[in-house]
């Protein structure tokens, strides 16, 4: 696994993307709003210490991110006239930032699409009731919530030649995947439910495919 050097962004656009655009290009047509959430954009960036540090990254890096989303669902050439400012980017992305890493090509750079593993909701119930009368573990459950377990989940940089080569994949490689993922939930994953074949994985996390993993480190 690794985590040391890179942190992945996840980049969604909101509806004020949209709005954005639509002012700035009022004579293009646009896509749908359900469409640009779907199959994000995720970067690679130079890993930084605390949230400060990686929002100045993500200011450095904001311009390269911006172009690359509008030439993406609009085409490479019309983003030239298009003016806009860190607030803007800020407004129109929602970002998640992911360290938790696991590297299925020979290098990060090799890789150009990732998975997103994330718990669901069901998840979360399971995990309450399998704490017990654990003090220490039951103050942390009770203030999580499934987005909060959501944040900086494991990311898997592999490259698949067709989407039909996703499920035999995860098939073959789910319990590292899985042991990385509760690694980052808690120290003991002995406390944890216990997960013992893909349905159960399935059945327990969502797997995100995101088909673009572009490198600004």
């Amino acid at each position: 696994m690794e985590h040391s050097q890179w942190d992945v962004v996840i980049l969604k656009p909101t509806a004020v993307f949209l709005s954005f655009l639509s002012a700035q290009l009022p004579d293009c047509e646009l896509p749908d709003l359900q469409l640009l959430q779907t199959d994000n954009t995720a970067y690679a960036l130079c890993k930084q210490d605390n949230d400060e540090k990686m929002v100045d990254e993500l200011e450095k890096n904001y311009t390269a991110m911006f172009q690359h989303e509008i030439a993406r669902w609009l085409g490479p050439i019309v983003y030239d006239p298009i003016e806009f400012s860190f607030l803007d980017f800020l407004r129109c992305f929602k970002f998640a930032v992911h360290s938790q890493i696991v590297l299925m090509e020979p290098s990060i750079d090799a890789g150009h699409q990732l998975l997103c593993v994330k718990p669901r909701s069901v998840w979360l119930k399971s995990f309450k009731s399998a704490v017990g009368n654990s003090t220490l573990l039951r103050r942390i459950v009770d203030d999580a919530n499934e987005s909060h377990l959501a944040e900086n989940a494991t990311v898997v940089i592999k490259n698949f030649k067709q989407l039909t080569d996703i499920k035999p994949f995860m098939q073959n490689y789910y319990e590292p995947v899985l042991k990385s993922e509760l690694s980052r939930m808690c120290t003991d994953i002995s406390s944890l439910p216990v997960v013992d074949d893909f349905y159960a994985f399935t059945r327990y996390f969502a797997v995100e495919i995101h088909s673009q993993l572009i490198h600004l480190h």
